[in-house]
């Protein structure tokens, strides 16, 4: 066994609103991995981001391998009840069972074996592996029930009136990203037309005087950090919106 969990959990979009019992399908799509859900299984048709597109479940790829995880010892207060489901056991399983709560080890395999199998597990080749690509879609599916936090922004999305954060033209320390309200969609040239916001000592964020030239500009969508979200009635950074673009800035 590996420790996948730990392997993946950094670089796995969260996942809100799947509560109840859905169907869900992983593909490569794009080079990219992505997932379709239904409500039920019995719906015709998956659901993705877009028409023909997967959620995007990694947000970035984990390095090296994961760790093996080495067995452990159970619980004896875990394993009180299996004695009374004896009657519902053959003599075999019964046997066996009687003999792991004597000994776990029984179900621990030796150094050498496990010493083989981590070294053979990463060696399968997977340069032949075809990869379908799909046609990108703009077009969005209404009322999903499912959402994926910190989703990459797609430009159809990006709405007037909301505040973007940017990757700077110039990055320091003091300022990692710029913050500024779309007053105006390009959607020709793929151009957000923006109104740009200073920030005050005390994080309080406002918008710039028109007056200043320097108030205004211009961006593509590959540098937007985050989209759509609003400030605190204080005029601060959402905590969970300051995460996302530092995450998304490394």
């Amino acid at each position: 066994m590996y420790q996948w969990k730990n392997w993946f959990s950094d670089s796995v979009r969260k996942i809100q609103n799947h509560g109840k019992p859905r169907a869900f399908r992983f593909i490569r799509q794009n080079n990219e991995i992505v997932m379709f859900y239904k409500n039920s299984c019995l719906d015709p048709k998956w659901i993705g981001f877009h028409e023909e597109n997967g959620f995007q479940i990694l947000q970035s790829y984990p390095d090296s391998c994961p760790i093996p995880m080495k067995p452990v010892v159970l619980d004896e207060k875990d394993l009180d009840d299996i004695p009374s489901m004896y009657n519902f056991m053959d003599t075999q399983n019964q046997k066996w069972w009687e003999s792991f709560l004597d000994n776990q080890s029984i179900i621990c395999p030796t150094d050498n074996v496990r010493n083989e199998f981590i070294d053979n597990f990463w060696t399968v080749q997977c340069d032949n592996y075809e990869v379908e690509s799909q046609p990108f879609i703009s077009q969005l599916i209404p009322n999903r029930p499912i959402t994926i936090q910190n989703h990459p922004v797609v430009f159809s999305e990006i709405k007037i009136g909301s505040l973007v954060a940017l990757i700077p033209e110039t990055m320091t320390i003091d300022n990692p990203f710029w913050l500024a309200k779309v007053i105006r969609i390009d959607n020709e040239d793929q151009i957000i037309h923006l109104l740009y916001y200073e920030e005050d000592e005390n994080h309080k964020w406002k918008e710039m005087s028109k007056k200043n030239s320097g108030s205004v500009g211009l961006c593509e969508v590959e540098a937007v950090l985050a989209a759509n979200f609003s400030l605190t009635k204080k005029g601060t950074m959402r905590k969970n919106i300051l995460k996302r673009i530092q995450r998304n800035l490394k």
